[in-house]
């Protein structure tokens, strides 16, 4: 019998978020920020978030040992990036598979990590931030291709990692293919960004890699060689936003389907700080 106090549990402010949906249903979930002092150990935290019957978590930043412990409990979590880590992960393709590497990856499939939409490959919602970057015209396609004058290094950086991690299909720059010639980095670059892109920005991928890449609404395709172009009836492209994304491998089982048609979030911060309660195990 272990006796443990909520009291420094309370400290870290936890709240509760109420997502009710047509769609998916009701559950609760918990918000968890560790950078607190006092804090129980993770698995007294992750054993009152099970007998409580929490089935969803969010971690404000990557806590191995919360991550460990709740591992093979069915949680569903979800990961957030800190204040600190954004910027970062913004400007470098590179740095943002290395996190994901590190604070998803290195826990699955034990730590049940999900996602916000399934990932179906199909529009999830169209997106105007009223930025002046913004491009907007009555054309249906829109293509990310490198940037005229871009540093050789950071192109070649980003047709690794688009060719790679980034899963485009490189195939038609590959020598004797069609889209080969002109053999330059700027040429390669293009073709490489523009597929991930097409594959990709329906489930938040973008145009930037580190600052490379930019939209056009200019076919870049040849004679020989053609570019797949995104379909935009609204004729608005978002600017660059936080650089490419890894796809997620596997579905989310929360959500089961790309369009919600509504959310409603409540949040009931508990901020008990005088009472002393107990509870036994």
């Amino acid at each position: 019998m272990v006796l443990m106090t909520l009291k420094p549990w309370l400290a870290i402010s936890i709240l509760f978020s109420f997502f009710i949906s047509n769609l998916i249903g009701a559950f609760v979930g918990v918000n968890i920020g560790t950078d607190v002092t006092n804090l129980p150990p993770a698995s007294d935290v992750v054993a009152l978030l099970k007998a409580r019957q929490i089935t969803h978590v969010r971690l404000f930043n990557a806590d191995a040992h919360m991550l460990n412990a709740l591992a093979n409990t069915s949680i569903e979590v979800i990961i957030g990036v800190t204040n600190e880590e954004v910027l970062g992960i913004g400007e470098s393709p590179s740095t943002a598979a290395a996190w994901v590497n590190r604070n998803v990856a290195a826990y699955m499939p034990g730590t049940n990590i999900t996602y916000i939409f399934s990932t179906n490959g199909s529009d999830v919602y169209s997106l105007g931030l009223g930025s002046s970057d913004s491009i907007s015209n009555n054309s249906s396609s829109a293509f990310c291709v490198a940037k005229p004058g871009a540093d050789e290094n950071k192109l070649q950086d980003g047709i690794n990692w688009a060719c790679g991690q980034g899963r485009a299909n490189c195939s038609a720059i590959q020598s004797g293919q069609p889209c080969y010639f002109p053999d330059t980095i700027q040429n390669h670059a293009s073709y490489a960004y523009n597929d991930y892109y097409q594959r990709m920005h329906s489930l938040g991928g973008t145009c930037d890699f580190d600052g490379t890449a930019t939209m056009t609404t200019q076919d870049p395709s040849s004679r020989t060689c053609k570019f797949t172009g995104s379909s935009n009836s609204g004729g608005v492209f978002p600017p660059a936003a936080f650089g490419p994304i890894v796809a997620p491998t596997s579905q989310s089982s929360t959500i089961r389907s790309p369009v919600i048609a509504y959310t409603i979030v409540v949040f009931l911060a508990l901020l008990i700080l005088d009472v002393n309660a107990h509870f036994v195990f």
